[in-house]
Parts: C-alpha cells; structure tokens; sequence
C-alpha cells in the first residue's frame, strides 16, 4: 500500500495543481489565525508558514478549543483547514468566529459566510491515517509559495538503519515542524509508539534523561548545519545509539520542511516493511467511533 501511495503521489499532487488555484491566498494580510481539524493541523502549521514569509504577516496556529478560551479580537483573519469539513469543530468555528473566515477543504458548499477555498484529487487512498488527506493540500500550498505549477517528488535515498523501538524521541525546530508533526500524528494514531517532541534548544534544560532510554529511538530532523545540531548530535549519541538523522539542507525553510515531510514518508515504509508496523488498515479501538462523533459543545 505504502508503495502505491508513493509511486502515485506526483501524478495526484501535480493534477490537483493544474486543477485548483490558492492565488486567494495572496490577499490574506493582518495578524491571522489558523486551525486544522484533525490530520489537516500539519497542513495549518505548514501554511502558517508560508503566510507568513510569503505575506509578511503574523500567523498563529491554535487548536479548536483554544478559540473559545482567549481572546482573539487582535486578529484579523480565521483559515479553518479539514478535509471533510463537515466534522462539529469546523461548524462551531464558522458558526461563533467574528473574523474573515476562510475554509480550506474538498467540501463544495458554504456553511455560513466563510470564504470556500477548494480543491479535490483523484482516487483517494482511505487509510487510518492522513497521507494523501496531508500531503496534497500541503503540496498545493507548497506550489503556491513557489508560483510554480509542478512540483517534484524527490525518490528517497536515505539508508534507514535502526533497532526496534517503542518510544520514539522526535527532536526537531521551527524549519522542520510540519514533518515532525507528521510523525507524531503518525505514530500516535497507529498506536505504533508513544511519542515526545522536543525542540531542540529545549533539550539543554535537562530533557535528555528521557532520550537515554535504550528502548527509544531518537529521530533529530536537520535543515541547516550549524553549532546546537553539531553539539546535540555528537552527544546524544552518547546515551542512545539507536539514532537516526534525517537531513534536508536548504536556505529556504519551507522547502527543508517539505522535502523533510516527504522523507518522514519513506521513513514510515520503512517502519512498515522492517518492523510490521501498520498505518494505513490500523484496526479501530471500541470508542473512537463514539468520540469522533462527538456534535457537542468544544467549551
């Protein structure tokens, strides 16, 4: 399955482009929140990016609780970001936000006065997980960031060689967000590992004592060499020889965190493949039906 969804991806990517246009994205300004539902929060954090280097703005991710929590009112802007669009947390947003409100998602029909940014693609894979529901919006994005009209997937060329874990320590920055919150969300909803994320000046305050257990795996995300990654790598590996590195160099941190995203993506074949672990047919515990379904208040 994971090789389907990786030999088909360009294609899926590159006709959603030539079919949808985010060119609105350009007259989004003033300080502006953003919230993906679900999967699609990697796809916030992604675009929280892009807008704000690509239109100079301040951005801010919150979840859909936090909305009703603080107060907002020096916001300008609300992007809401789910594929369906149609779960209860998009519907509370729209129906209390007195903010200009964009929807980003496949949905076709408004529900309140939000602004419908819209796009699809062809034979989507149905998996536990959002591959395809995460990785083509963000490409559309991506394309948009750059005005190009293709985009490129790049085959991996990473030699994954690690021990079995059942922790996995993700020790990542700002340039590498999206893809670390990739395979949080990944290994989590799978119930494949249990996950801490860590940034990574964060772990010179003492948080490397729950790296040295020997049962995890440490998997530190790299998009610029430089001296904290160089002082962090040469000594976690100290403690914990189970260690991966997984490199994109770029100037251009929106483009090291795609092609990071698109590495995490082999890397979670690979767990697939070497380890058994399964993302895509994950069998449902008994009450996820009951809490997904939640059409309740969120505060």
């Amino acid at each position: 399955m994971f090789e389907e969804i990786i030999n088909n991806l360009e294609y899926k990517i590159n006709d959603s482009i030539k079919k949808y246009d985010l060119s609105i994205l350009e007259n989004i300004s003033k300080p502006t929140l953003l919230c993906g539902v679900g999967g699609s929060n990697i796809v916030s954090i992604f675009l929280s990016k892009v807008l704000n280097k690509k239109n100079n703005i301040i951005t801010k991710c919150i979840d859909a609780e936090e909305f009703f929590i603080n107060d907002f009112s020096n916001y300008n802007n609300l992007i809401i970001l789910s594929h369906s669009g149609k779960n209860i947390a998009v519907k509370r947003l729209l129906n209390n936000s007195k903010l200009n409100n964009y929807l980003i998602t496949t949905r076709k029909s408004k529900i309140k006065n939000e602004t419908l940014i819209n796009y699809s693609f062809e034979n989507r894979i149905k998996s536990f997980i959002s591959l395809d529901d995460t990785i083509i919006p963000i490409s559309l994005i991506l394309s948009h960031y750059l005005n190009s009209d293709y985009i490129n997937i790049e085959t991996n060329n990473e030699n994954f060689n690690i021990n079995k874990f059942d922790t996995i320590n993700i020790i990542y920055d700002y340039s590498s967000y999206a893809a670390a919150s990739f395979l949080e969300v990944a290994f989590i909803e799978s119930g494949n590992a249990n996950v801490n994320m860590h940034t990574k000046y964060s772990l010179c305050h003492g948080r490397t004592n729950i790296i040295s257990n020997k049962k995890s795996l440490v998997l530190f995300m790299q998009t610029k060499e430089n001296e904290l990654d160089s002082l962090l790598i040469e000594n976690i590996k100290k403690i914990n020889d189970n260690f991966l590195l997984i490199k994109c160099l770029n100037d251009d941190y929106i483009i090291s965190d795609y092609n990071l995203l698109i590495k995490s993506l082999y890397f979670l074949e690979y767990c697939n493949k070497k380890f058994n672990m399964e993302f895509i047919n994950v069998k449902y515990n008994n009450i996820i039906p009951t809490i997904y379904n939640f059409d309740g208040e969120l505060r």
